[in-house]
């Protein structure tokens, strides 16, 4: 019958053995310089976490002057020798070298070492080894799940845990898709993306580029990524881009680039200057009964009579309006131009057509004009609108 001491020796190696594929390198009952014999030697090699980690297990009521005595010669052999370690000696100086005691009961307080209880050895290593990699361990969970190598009870378990998030991503994705659809010039580009990106969501328009984050909790909210960080992923001299998290909490938020999903849209119009072809496509519709025919790139206003405007785009910036005008309606029209200091648009072979191009988010350019959107409604109301609301 084993010895209580192999016992216990045995019992902690065989709780260590379960986090071996968290250390880079591991010697159980190591052979190390001068015939020193921990229980085990192990080595953490991660960006963020360096360190040798030196186990003792010790089966009995305390810590005693030799086993200290002991513990700091398996230390200074490691520190003067760590390749015994698996350490290169020219990058010893970035690793932290750990003397940890494992005893049966109570934890005692030492000066220059730790101890802790064997039934906290799980949650001991499970804080140092695996809550601080989880990156990895999310990784490794999600290539098992796409691979079917997961239990129906581990993957239900995920399902119910990812729960939250879900929903509060179906919310935002809801408002990015409908932008989506409504915008000629927007391109959305969605996980997995060629590069990695910090985001759930790219939307694209021209130059600018936005990159959106939905976060799943207040406290990832609060903290957005780095901005600069974000924008050095891409060449910022010939592209600008925009960090954007969207709060889906019951509180409002005061942090930059923090918003609410339904004031995404509003957000990116300010950025970019776009307008939606209906907003476009309703200043040019009578006050009559009308129908608006929405395309991607094209809207088709027809009305009473003959009545009918195409308004197209190719970015949701520049807009170009036509219309082929009854005799009756064409001269109200030049009549109400005649008679306006705004005047709109011009003629061609009968045809009324109008180009403008939106400079900001109310700004509007057009012939060689440059005004507020409002005064552009306006002027599109009465020299247009209004003689086309005129029913005889």
């Amino acid at each position: 019958m084993k010895e209580d001491w192999q016992v216990f020796q045995t019992d902690v190696l065989s709780v260590l053995r379960q986090y071996s594929g968290y250390f880079s390198s591991t010697e159980h009952v190591a052979s190390i310089s001068r015939g020193l014999r921990p229980d085990f030697l192990g080595t953490v090699r991660r960006e963020s976490k360096k360190e040798v980690w030196i186990l003792d297990a010790k089966n009995k009521s305390g810590i005693g002057n030799e086993d200290i005595e002991r513990m700091e010669e398996y230390v200074d052999t490691v520190t003067s020798n760590p390749v015994d370690a698996g350490v290169d000696p020219t990058d010893i100086s970035r690793f932290g070298v750990r003397g940890i005691f494992v005893t049966r009961s109570g934890e005692e307080a030492l000066e220059n070492f730790e101890t802790v209880q064997f039934e906290s050895l799980h949650q001991f290593l499970q804080e140092e080894l695996v809550y601080t990699d989880t990156g990895k361990v999310v990784r490794s969970i999600s290539k098992m799940l796409e691979k079917g190598q997961l239990s129906q009870d581990h993957a239900r378990i995920l399902h119910r845990g990812t729960r939250r998030f879900r929903r509060r991503r179906n919310v935002c994705m809801k408002h990015v898709r409908d932008i989506d659809r409504r915008y000629t010039g927007i391109d959305l580009d969605e996980p997995p993306f060629e590069r990695n990106l910090p985001a759930e969501a790219l939307l694209r328009h021209g130059s600018k580029r936005f990159l959106i984050e939905f976060p799943y909790s207040r406290d990832e909210v609060r903290n957005p990524e780095d901005i600069r960080q974000v924008k050095d992923l891409f060449d910022t001299g010939r592209e600008n881009v925009f960090f954007l998290a969207l709060n889906t909490f019951d509180e409002e938020i005061d942090e930059e680039n923090v918003l609410r999903p339904e004031r995404l849209e509003t957000e990116i119009q300010r950025e970019t200057g776009i307008i939606p072809l209906e907003k476009a496509a309703k200043m040019f519709e009578p006050r009559t009964q009308t129908k608006i025919n929405l395309e991607k790139d094209r809207a088709e206003v027809s009305g009473t009579g003959d009545f009918e405007v195409t308004v197209s785009t190719q970015d949701n910036r520049s807009f170009k309006v036509e219309s082929d005008l009854e005799e009756k309606l064409r001269t109200r029209i030049i009549d109400a131009r005649k008679n306006s200091p705004r005047s709109i648009g011009e003629f061609r072979d009968g045809r009324f057509i109008l180009e403008f191009h939106m400079k900001d988010y109310e700004t509007v350019e057009y012939g060689s004009k440059t005004t507020s959107l409002r005064d552009f409604r306006d002027a599109v109301n009465s020299v247009f609108v209004t003689p086309a609301s005129r029913v005889t």
